[in-house]
């Protein structure tokens, strides 16, 4: 997997959507995934990279692929990248036109197995002082057989529900900067959980 984020900073917050990425490598997955297309109905719409994204592009050795724009949701765009060198690759930015901007961009070709139907750039944030962890923001992209997203905070507790639209999901700063929100759920039509997510150990990051 090649996963480009920002690098999280235990004194302040690890956000999904930056301007400085990093590069970092995973395990391959032993066969290929299915293709992206039977698994997101949502293709995405071609639109022009902007001069801010076409310079993510080049440092992530992906010049010249296709930017496919899958939604745009609570001040955030979701892209589909097509024709990077590293296989199917997502990204997020904010902005539209000549403006836009991928803050956010992952590729990894085991997105969209049964075992991987979410790709989660949600962001959290950790507070030394306090020691508390929590969710700052939750986004990211889910295949067609994810519905619903559910936040919880640490006594298991919903803190914010959103519903998938066109293949991606979003729940803002604002409706979670009042609690402490430590999972993220993604939920399929029959309420099964198919995936989730939670916040980092307290502790662990306190003394690494």
């Amino acid at each position: 997997m090649r996963r480009y984020s920002n690098r999280c900073s235990l004194l302040f917050s690890c956000l999904a959507i930056s301007t400085a990425l990093v590069i970092g490598l995973g395990s391959a997955h032993a066969s290929a995934p299915p293709k992206m297309a039977d698994q997101m109905a949502n293709a995405g719409d071609l639109v022009v990279a902007s001069p801010e994204i076409q310079k993510v592009l080049t440092r992530t050795e992906s010049p010249g692929a296709k930017i496919m724009l899958l939604a745009q949701r609570d001040g955030l765009s979701f892209y589909r990248i097509v024709g990077s060198s590293h296989g199917e690759c997502f990204g997020i930015g904010h902005g539209i036109a000549d403006s836009a901007t991928l803050g956010y961009m992952s590729c990894d070709g085991g997105f969209g197995w049964q075992r991987e139907p979410v790709k989660d750039a949600s962001s959290w944030t950790y507070i030394r002082a306090s020691g508390i962890v929590r969710f700052a923001s939750v986004q990211g992209f889910a295949t067609n057989g994810v519905k619903q997203i559910v936040v919880y905070n640490g006594s298991g507790g919903i803190v914010a529900t959103t519903f998938v639209s066109r293949n991606v999901y979003s729940i803002p700063e604002t409706a979670l900067s009042t609690t402490v929100a430590t999972k993220v759920v993604a939920l399929g039509a029959n309420g099964a959980v198919l995936f989730q997510n939670v916040v980092p150990d307290a502790q662990a990051l306190a003394t690494g």
